[in-house]
């Protein structure tokens, strides 16, 4: 399948071998009539096979995403399951999606679930034994999640935790610790791992968005939506910048600056999906919009009758406008 042949040396890691052996996918399919007229696979065929591959592809190391936005009903709920959805049908599974929020998220009302009732309290509650026992597996993890027909896995929180104790030093507390812990143990099992956050910028929030890969900041056209989502940004921007320019105190040589400079560029890893559901964008916001997030790469979201009912979202009933969105 192409790839470097140095990998195949001895002194070859077990990953630069397997990134060697990749098999590019199979070309896309050409419908009947096309092929009767010579004409190939048509563009929209094209371009999805395309980014299916991308998908597909053998990551170097785990990949982080994350839901980001503070104004509640913007759409991060529908957006993480969509992007999971979309990856986790591509890779045949790799994916694991969390629900970040402190009590009560809103992600296990939205996906299929099975007939239990386990959840992030009860990793935390036996967090210690897959931080520390070889014997642990992914089968013992997933027995704590909702498997989708999309090829991912959910893990939620407990829809119960608010009515309990909630004094801060509970160890199934979702602090910014927990979340490390939980982050770490995540992508020793899945090489994709997608995060809803809640609206509250605490921190478990901030312990996710210094993890992210990628930052999904979703959003409809109102005013309300893109001032939150700017007051967001620009603290991210000045977090980004404290953490920076410790970073290039200590760099030595010019690659690690560019290297550093690189990893703090949040144009290159902040992404604004726009999703106003059946609602018309209030007069002049898209205008300002394109102002305010022009440095950020833009997807819109078209309107899907399959995301904006209450029920769990799947991904097969999506049109194929959304998933392409996705």
């Amino acid at each position: 399948g192409g790839g470097d042949l140095s990998a195949l040396a001895h002194d070859g890691s077990p990953l630069d071998l397997r990134s060697s052996l990749t098999v590019p996918p199979p070309p896309p399919e050409t419908s009947r009539w096309r092929r009767l007229l010579r004409r190939g696979p048509a563009p929209e065929v094209l371009r999805r096979h395309a980014t299916r591959s991308i998908m597909q592809s053998m990551l170097a190391r785990p990949v982080t995403i994350v839901m980001a936005q503070p104004k509640g009903g913007a759409g991060k709920t529908p957006t993480a399951i969509g992007v999971a959805s979309a990856i986790g049908s591509a890779r045949g599974g790799d994916v694991c999606l969390m629900d970040n929020s402190e009590v009560r998220g809103s992600l296990g009302l939205r996906v299929q679930r099975e007939d239990h009732g386990r959840s992030i309290a009860d990793l935390l509650g036996h967090l210690s034994w897959f931080e520390q026992d070889p014997a642990s597996t992914v089968l013992a993890l997933e027995w704590l999640m909702h498997r989708q027909d999309a090829g991912f896995r959910v893990l939620t929180t407990d829809p119960l935790h608010a009515s309990r104790d909630d004094n801060l030093d509970d160890p199934t507390w979702l602090t910014g610790a927990n979340f490390r812990r939980i982050h770490r143990v995540l992508t020793r099992f899945f090489p994709v791992v997608v995060i809803d956050n809640g609206q509250t910028e605490m921190a478990n929030w901030r312990a996710s968005i210094d993890v992210a890969d990628v930052i999904v900041v979703p959003l409809q056209l109102r005013q309300d939506h893109l001032n939150l989502a700017a007051e967001m940004i620009g603290d991210m921007k000045r977090r980004y910048r404290t953490r920076e320019d410790a970073l290039l105190e200590a760099a030595r040589t010019e690659a690690e600056r560019a290297a550093i400079h690189a990893g703090h560029d949040l144009s290159r890893r902040i992404v604004v999906v726009v999703s106003n559901g059946d609602t018309r964008p209030e007069a002049g916001v898209a205008d300002k919009a394109a102002s305010w997030f022009g440095d950020f790469r833009a997807v819109h979201v078209p309107y899907d009758k399959a995301i904006n009912r209450e029920a769990p979202m799947v991904w097969k009933d999506l049109r194929h406008a959304t998933q392409d969105a996705y």
